[in-house]
């Protein structure tokens, strides 16, 4: 049965951009395992176009990449596409992964509320550092990856087959290791990496699939 991925990627300053490229990865991973990928990327990060791919097929897992806060989660330009109180039900049915600020605080479980699976992300902001030597080149960036690599890990997981909270498990203990190798080899990030840890989380059925 064909699985479907609704991804979302604008890039419209420094911290989209480097989400917009590093998801080149995912889109790549989902492919090789037979995913249908609906790729909303630059303008077409927005809500308009999110509604009717959405509305149109049977997405089964949505990744959203760019600025949130705890009641909603941006595409292009920072407009809304999803916000408690206005559209939380279009994740109604779907495990969802907003790599972005704070919204699995409220839009998280206001998700479940009305149907949704799961919802990953984080309840707080999510940090990131990058190479400014690197700007132009975010898949050569070592320090980015150092705060990246965990959600690679969490989508690819999912992507394979396992469980929700198989792949939350997986990314956050990789997560936790890399805080753990940071206080010897670059303690002056390892704070960064604690908050991302702790505020990284996980609502709904981890028994799930996609």
């Amino acid at each position: 049965m064909t699985k479907y991925l609704l991804i979302t990627r604008p890039n419209h300053d420094d911290t989209t951009f480097y989400l917009f490229e590093w998801a080149k990865r995912t889109i790549t991973f989902a492919k090789q395992h037979d995913f249908t990928v609906f790729d909303l990327d630059g303008k077409k990060a927005n809500r308009k176009t999110f509604d009717s791919y959405n509305a149109k097929n049977k997405v089964n897992l949505i990744i959203f990449n760019g600025h949130g806060d705890a009641v909603s989660v941006t595409g292009y330009n920072n407009e809304t596409i999803v916000e408690v109180g206005v559209n939380e039900v279009a994740l109604d049915g779907k495990i969802v992964y907003s790599i972005s600020c704070g919204s699995a605080m409220e839009l998280g479980p206001a998700a479940l509320s009305n149907g949704a699976i799961a919802y990953l992300g984080y309840e707080d902001d999510f940090v990131f550092f990058i190479d400014n030597n690197r700007a132009a080149t975010p898949l050569q960036d070592s320090l980015a990856a150092v705060f990246l690599n965990h959600s690679q890990t969490l989508t690819n997981t999912l992507i394979k087959g396992n469980s929700v909270g198989e792949a939350y498990d997986k990314a956050k203990e990789e997560l936790r290791q890399t805080f753990q190798d940071s206080l010897t080899n670059d303690p002056s990030i390892s704070r960064y990496l604690w908050w991302d840890y702790i505020n990284f989380a996980c609502h709904g059925d981890k028994a799930a699939k996609v």
